[in-house]
């Protein structure tokens, strides 16, 4: 690896790229009970070196541990602003909700062909409304 890229001198200016995402935890006790709940971070990746065609990050802290982040790329894997990294979480979560949807709903129609009606069905979300199927 070039030394250059490690330069870990005091007086570098450290260039930081930007990525937010959510993980799922646990919360709560064992005498008041669990409950799930989700966390969003936000993660700064440090720029090791510029190219023509885009940067190369440190990924995890990790020194042999690097990701090309393409300037070009629609989807990014790291931004060069807070910014531009939230509106990039946006956007995935929001796909990713279209999907789930989509998914669910495939889901509620094959069960539907079968004459399947699911209990408690009151909290599924889709397009049969709020009685489900």
């Amino acid at each position: 690896m070039d030394d250059q890229l490690l330069d870990q001198t005091p007086e570098r200016r450290v260039e930081k790229y930007y990525r937010y995402q959510d993980q799922s935890v646990s919360v709560g006790s064992e005498e008041f009970g669990f409950h799930s709940a989700v966390r969003v971070e936000l993660y700064e990746y440090e720029v090791l070196k510029h190219t023509e065609h885009g940067v190369w990050i440190l990924y995890y802290g990790n020194p042999n541990a690097r990701k090309f982040v393409l300037s070009t790329a629609r989807k990014k894997f790291a931004h060069p602003t807070i910014e531009a990294a939230k509106e990039s979480f946006v956007a995935r979560k929001t796909k990713q909700i279209k999907i789930y949807t989509s998914r669910i709903n495939q889901i509620k129609d094959a069960l539907l062909a079968l004459g399947v009606i699911l209990e408690n069905n009151q909290n599924l979300p889709g397009r049969h409304g709020a009685l489900g199927l």
